[in-house]
C-alpha cells in the first residue's frame, strides 16, 4: 500500500508506514570488502612478481640476438576464449649455449582482443637474459607490463580498503547517533 492510505480492519483502522529502502546489513558490505581485498591480495601475489621479474631482466640483462623459430597460438578463457600468440625464440645464453624459450607475443594488437599480434618465423628479435640464470630471458618490447590488469587489481585493492574503513566507521556513528538520542530521552 502506499504511504497515507488506510486499510480497514475488522476493529479499527490499521495506518500502514511508509515503505523505507531495505539497507545491506552491514556485515555483508564488509565481507564484500574483505573479498575484493582478498582478490586484490591474490592478483598482486601472481601478478606483481611477474612484471617486476622481466622489469629486473630488462635492466641487468645481456642482449643478444634471438630468432623466432616457431609461432603458435592458443585460446586462453571461457567460451570462445581470447587468442594468445607464442613465438619460441631461440638466442645465445651465457657463455655462447644455445637456449630456446617460448614467449608470449605482446606486440602490435590489430583490434582490441581480436586479432592475436604477428609474429614471423624466421624474425630477429632482440632477447635480454639475466647473467645469473641464462634461463631466464624476455624478448626487448614483449615484456609484461601492467597496463589493463594492472590498473583493475589495483582498483579492487582499493575498493576493499574502502569498504572494510566505512564500514566500521558508519557503525560507530550510528552506535554514537543512538548513545546520543538515548541520553537525550533519558535528560528529559
Amino acid at each position: 500500500m502506499a504511504a497515507g492510505f488506510t486499510k480497514r480492519r475488522r476493529r479499527g483502522t490499521l495506518s500502514v508506514p511508509p515503505r523505507t529502502p531495505k539497507q545491506q546489513p552491514p556485515l555483508v558490505i564488509f565481507l564484500s570488502g574483505l573479498g575484493c581485498l582478498a582478490m586484490a591480495v591474490l592478483g598482486l601475489s601472481v601478478f606483481v612478481p611477474a612484471v617486476e621479474g622481466d622489469r629486473h631482466v630488462t635492466h641487468i640483462g645481456i642482449r643478444t640476438e634471438g630468432i623466432v623459430e616457431r609461432v603458435y597460438t592458443e585460446r586462453h578463457g571461457r567460451r570462445s576464449g581470447r587468442i594468445v600468440t607464442y613465438a619460441e625464440v631461440r638466442y645465445a645464453g651465457p657463455e655462447g649455449s644455445a637456449r630456446t624459450m617460448d614467449s608470449r607475443v605482446r606486440k602490435g594488437w590489430k583490434m582490441f582482443g581480436t586479432q592475436p599480434p604477428e609474429a614471423v618465423k624466421g624474425e630477429r628479435v632482440t632477447v635480454l637474459y639475466n647473467p645469473e640464470d641464462g634461463d631466464h630471458a624476455v624478448v626487448d618490447g614483449w615484456q609484461r607490463t601492467y597496463g589493463f590488469r594492472g590498473g583493475m587489481v589495483w582498483l579492487l585493492a582499493f575498493m576493499g580498503v574502502t569498504v572494510l574503513v566505512a564500514v566500521p566507521v558508519q557503525e560507530v556513528r550510528k552506535l554514537r547517533r543512538r548513545r546520543t538520542q538515548r541520553q537525550g530521552q533519558a535528560a528529559r
